[in-house]
C-alpha cells in the first residue's frame, strides 16, 4: 500500500453479494472538503451509484465485478493512463475463510469471492490496493453504525425505548429475518470503535410457547430432522422459509381453512418465494391460515429478539433488520403487536428487556452500508500507514466534540466524523507514506 495513488484518485468499492443478486457501489473517500461530523461515507456521485446484478446470468463473481467496473466508466482511457485505485470490502453470503467465500448461487453456478486474488489480479486494468471479504451479516452489523437512530429520517423506527437511551459504550446486536435468520453482535474496541462478530444464533433451539407452535415444531422436526431427532431451530419458524413451514403445518391439520387460490399459487412458486405468497395473502385478509401463520412468525421473531436482549443486555441497541422486517411492521410495531408482546414476555427479566432500545431497520442497503464502512476504515488505515488490526473503526479523537453524550445525536456518526476530520488533516498537511 505504500504505492497507493493520491487520495483524489482513490474510490471505495462496497459490495453486498448474495445467492441471488450482487449489489455494488463506488464512493469517494473523506477529504478536506468534508471534515465536519458526518457519516463516515460520503454520498455516491451520479456516475458511481449503486448497481444490482442477477448472479445467475454470470459464470463467476469476477464477471460481475468486471461488468460493474465497465458500467461505472472506470476503465483507463488508454493503456498508458493511470488507473483509478480502489479499496474494497465485499459482504458475502457465506462463511469467510482466508479472506474468501465460496457459495452456490440459485442457478447452480459456483461463486467464489477471493479478496486476495482480486487485489493481486484485478479485472480490467484497475488497481485494487485492498479487498476485504466479510460475512454478509457482519456487513449488516457494521451497517447499523451508519443509521440515524432518531427515526426522523425514516432509516429506523423505534420499537422500544428511545434513541436517547442508547449508551455509546454498550453492546450492539443485530437480528434479521429474511430467507433465513441472521444474528451478529458488536462490542466496543480498545480504541473506541466497534468490532463486529458473526453468530449462528438463528440456529438456536426453538422453544414453542403454545400448543399450535408445539405442533408446528413437531411437524418441522419430522420434515427436516434425521430419525430420532427432536430438534428444531428458531430459523425454521422465524424466517421466510419458516413462514412456509408453519403454513404447511396449519394447512395439514386444518385443510378446510386453506384458500384454494393460495394453494395453487404456492404449488407454482419457487420455494424461496412461498413466504412472500403467504405474507401477501395475509395482508389482503383472503386466507385465515396465512394470517395465523404470519402472527406465529412475528411472535417467534419477537421472542428471539427478546432472548438476544436477555443474552447480551445490549444497551447500544438491538437493530431488527432483514427483508421481512419493513414488510411486516403491522405485526412488529406497537405494544400489542405479536412481535412486541413476545419480546416483552420474559417473566422476571421483563423489566430488563423493556430498558433495551430496539429499532426496526427500514433501509434495504444495510449490508452495502456496512461494506462501505469497512472500506472507509481500511482507507484510513492505509493513508495513515498503520498495520492491520481487529478494530472496527480507527481511533476516534479524544475530544468532547468527537464524543458527544449518548443523548446528543448518533455517537457512531460523530465518531466517524472525527475520523473523517483526521483524514482531512492528513490531506491538508500533505502527509505521505
Amino acid at each position: 500500500f505504500f504505492n497507493m495513488p493520491q487520495t483524489k484518485d482513490t474510490l471505495l468499492l462496497a459490495g453486498d453479494i448474495g445467492g441471488t443478486n450482487s449489489r455494488l457501489a463506488l464512493y469517494f473517500p473523506p477529504d478536506e472538503a468534508h471534515s465536519s461530523p458526518r457519516p463516515f461515507y460520503p454520498p455516491a456521485s451520479a456516475d458511481t451509484g449503486w448497481k444490482e446484478y442477477l448472479n445467475e446470468t454470470y459464470g463467476s463473481f469476477d464477471e460481475v465485478l468486471a461488468t460493474f467496473l465497465a458500467d461505472s466508466g472506470l476503465l483507463p482511457p488508454s493503456p498508458s493512463s493511470s488507473p483509478r485505485n480502489i479499496i474494497a470490502c465485499l459482504a458475502c453470503a457465506g462463511p469467510v475463510a482466508d479472506n474468501a467465500v465460496a457459495f452456490t448461487n440459485e442457478s447452480g453456478n459456483q461463486f467464489r469471492v477471493d479478496g486476495d486474488a482480486l487485489a493481486a489480479d484485478p479485472p480490467l486494468g484497475v488497481a485494487i490496493s485492498s479487498c476485504t471479504v466479510v460475512n454478509d451479516f457482519v456487513g449488516a452489523g457494521y451497517g447499523t453504525l451508519t443509521l440515524d437512530r432518531s427515526g426522523a429520517s425514516g432509516e429506523v423506527r423505534i420499537l422500544n425505548g428511545a434513541a436517547g437511551d442508547v449508551r455509546s459504550d454498550g453492546v450492539v446486536c443485530c437480528v434479521g429475518a429474511g430467507t433465513g435468520l441472521g444474528e451478529c453482535f458488536l462490542t466496543p474496541g480498545s480504541s473506541g470503535g466497534y468490532v463486529c462478530y458473526p453468530s449462528e444464533g438463528g440456529h438456536k433451539d426453538l422453544s414453542s410457547r403454545s400448543s399450535v407452535e408445539f405442533g408446528a415444531q413437531q411437524h418441522i422436526v419430522a420434515k427436516y430432522g434425521p430419525a430420532g431427532s427432536k430438534r428444531c431451530s428458531i430459523e425454521r419458524v422465524a424466517s421466510g422459509t419458516g413462514i412456509a413451514n408453519v403454513y404447511e403445518y396449519l394447512a395439514k391439520v386444518s385443510p378446510e381453512r386453506a384458500d384454494a387460490a393460495v394453494k395453487k399459487e404456492l404449488a407454482e412458486s419457487l420455494d424461496s418465494l412461498r413466504g412472500k405468497v403467504i405474507g401477501t395473502a395475509a395482508k389482503k385478509g383472503t386466507c385465515g391460515i396465512c394470517v395465523e401463520t404470519m402472527e406465529i412468525f412475528a411472535s417467534a421473531y419477537g421472542a428471539e429478539v427478546g432472548n438476544v436482549a436477555c443474552q447480551f443486555i445490549p444497551h447500544g441497541g438491538i437493530f431488527v433488520c432483514g427483508g421481512l422486517t419493513p414488510k411486516n411492521m403491522h405485526l412488529i410495531e406497537g405494544p400489542g403487536s405479536p412481535f412486541m408482546t413476545a419480546y416483552n414476555d420474559k417473566g422476571r427479566l421483563s423489566k430488563l428487556v423493556k430498558d433495551i432500545p430496539v429499532f426496526a431497520v427500514m433501509v434495504e442497503d444495510l449490508g452495502l452500508r456496512g461494506a462501505r464502512y469497512v472500506a472507509a476504515r481500511e482507507y484510513s488505515r492505509l493513508v495513515d500507514g498503520e498495520p492491520g488490526n481487529d478494530e472496527a473503526v480507527p481511533a476516534t479523537a479524544a475530544t468532547e466534540e468527537a464524543s458527544p453524550s449518548p443523548k446528543e445525536g448518533n455517537p457512531y456518526l460523530w465518531a466517524a466524523g472525527g475520523a473523517a476530520a483526521a483524514l482531512a488533516l492528513v490531506s491538508i498537511f500533505g502527509k505521505k507514506r
